[in-house]
């Protein structure tokens, strides 16, 4: 009941600051001004003017050619296009496949465009459409069954659906960074640490209490933004993402909170978090737009808030959604342990070891703490390896081994980073240790690129021993003052099976 009484008393102070309430409707309005503008502008671009009036030096457009005319010819001088020549059944299993965006079939005087009833498949005929026109002009009656529907305003529309949609969660996660760095200035906090309540309970008592202010408004929110013309095929997993992202940022902002000084530096840590990971979803669902990188805007939640925009069916991202609360849980887990130390209760900023020891406080257990550390190295390692992904676009061609010998070191970095703050001293705890490190790890890679369905009949099995092997190599080496050695070597294990699984090895 204790905690209960401490979330109404949160609720309580949200919902009466009359300056906060104040700015986050004005901000709704302005943002409600805005879309209908911003949707007038984007339909604007049916006539699929915009990208092909950009520079653009990456063909971004993938399209399967059957028959000879010289429209193909055309097309292929298009910057933006990539005409792969070949039959009619190839093409369509092409298609199938989503190797490409669209078949085109022509023989001397007349042709037929199949799409995939996308965004890029519009761009596609779009292309094509442009093509014919420059062989047949004006004054011709095309011999083409090309639509007038080009697809680009759809597109557009998709892809500022989520920054429309999550901009809010910036203000509306404010209310937690107040909560605890104001009471800890104004020693509210001593006051608060002297009830019965354990400071684990006075902490999430703030987290629950933003998060269904968050809730209750991200109701008001999607039915506005609805009427305002951003409409979404289905509202109530938009919903559902829109408070998973919304749970993100209240338990980072709980975690920057906890480890600030003031309530000014904790604003700035919030605003910069915050910002990357609004950012890092929006950038990550743009890749949509690539051939190349259709597949990783998947990992993005934000991709299907774009995708439920102008009537699209895709699936719900269970396994995603499940891997973003893995982050929220070691967010809070940390959290709560820099709450718990003496070092905050005192306004000294907690360092990696105090959290690791309010950790252990709060799990009582070394093991339990080892196991913890795997999924909050998970949490570090997803964000820095899809910047690094996007590097590795920006300065090279697709490199598979670079790629993913990157990827590997960036993992194992992180996990090692984890057992130097564990600190096993003797052999057999570095191999516990680390394995359970590992282990925790690997179940989370394992939630965010497998299916729901392969978690249960264990398909991933295999990659989550890798992972507590390697890991628990580390654990030796570190304990036998061989640390870099045995990171290395942990690397090339883990890199030597992943090459396995590409076909390298």
């Amino acid at each position: 009941m204790e905690i209960i009484s401490l979330v109404r008393w949160e609720l309580r102070n949200i919902l009466f600051d009359k300056k906060f309430m104040l700015s986050i409707i004005i901000g709704m309005f302005i943002s409600l001004v805005t879309i209908p503008l911003l949707m007038q502008a984007v339909s604007y671009f049916k006539e699929g003017t915009l990208l092909s009036a950009l520079p653009v030096s990456i063909k971004i457009i993938k399209i399967a050619t059957v028959g000879e005319h010289p429209a193909i010819n055309e097309l292929e001088k298009d910057v933006m296009v990539d005409v792969v020549r070949t039959d009619e059944k190839n093409a369509f299993e092409m298609l199938g496949k989503k190797e490409v965006h669209g078949v085109f079939i022509v023989d001397s005087n007349s042709g037929k465009f199949y799409g995939r009833g996308v965004g890029l498949s519009n761009l596609a005929e779009s292309s094509v459409r442009n093509a014919v026109d420059r062989i047949l002009r004006k004054d011709v009656k095309p011999a083409f069954n090309l639509t007038p529907d080009l697809g680009l305003e759809s597109l557009i529309k998709s892809l500022l659906a989520p920054f429309l949609l999550l901009t809010p969660l910036f203000l509306w996660s404010l209310p937690i960074i107040q909560s605890i760095s104001y009471d800890r200035e104004n020693k509210i906090i001593e006051i608060l640490f002297a009830t019965p309540a354990s400071r684990k309970e006075i902490l999430l008592a703030k987290v629950i209490a933003n998060m269904l202010f968050a809730m209750l408004l991200g109701v008001v929110w999607i039915n506005l933004v609805q009427l305002s013309g951003l409409n979404f095929s289905n509202p109530f997993g938009v919903y559902i993402i829109f408070l998973v992202i919304a749970f993100l940022i209240i338990s980072m902002n709980a975690l920057v909170s906890a480890l600030s000084a003031s309530v000014n530096e904790a604003t700035l840590a919030s605003s910069i978090s915050s910002t990357i990971i609004v950012t890092l979803f929006f950038s990550v669902t743009t890749l949509k737009v690539f051939p190349a990188t259709a597949l990783l805007a998947r990992l993005s939640p934000a991709t299907y808030i774009a995708e439920q925009v102008g009537g699209g069916a895709s699936s719900f991202p269970l396994n995603l959604i499940l891997m973003l609360l893995i982050v929220i849980a070691s967010a809070l887990l940390l959290a709560i342990s820099a709450f718990s130390t003496e070092a905050f209760a005192f306004a000294v900023k907690p360092g990696i070891k105090q959290l690791y020891e309010g950790m252990l406080e709060l799990l009582k257990s070394k093991t339990k703490a080892a196991f913890a550390m795997g999924f909050v190295a998970f949490s570090i390692t997803s964000p820095v390896q899809i910047i690094a992904i996007a590097l590795i676009f920006l300065i090279s061609r697709i490199n598979i081994l670079l790629l993913l010998a990157v990827l590997v070191a960036i993992e194992e970095v992180f996990k090692a980073l984890a057992i130097t703050i564990i600190k096993p001293r003797k052999t057999n705890e570095g191999v516990l240790y680390g394995s359970l490190v590992g282990l925790a790890f690997g179940l989370s890679e394992s939630i965010l690129l497998a299916p729901i369905v392969d978690i249960f009949i264990l398909i991933r099995i295999v990659p989550m021993v890798v992972h507590a092997l390697s890991t628990g190599l580390f654990g030796i080496g570190y304990t036998n003052k061989n640390a870099l050695a045995s990171l290395l070597l942990a690397i090339l294990l883990h890199l030597a099976y992943n090459l396995y699984l590409v076909g390298y090895l």
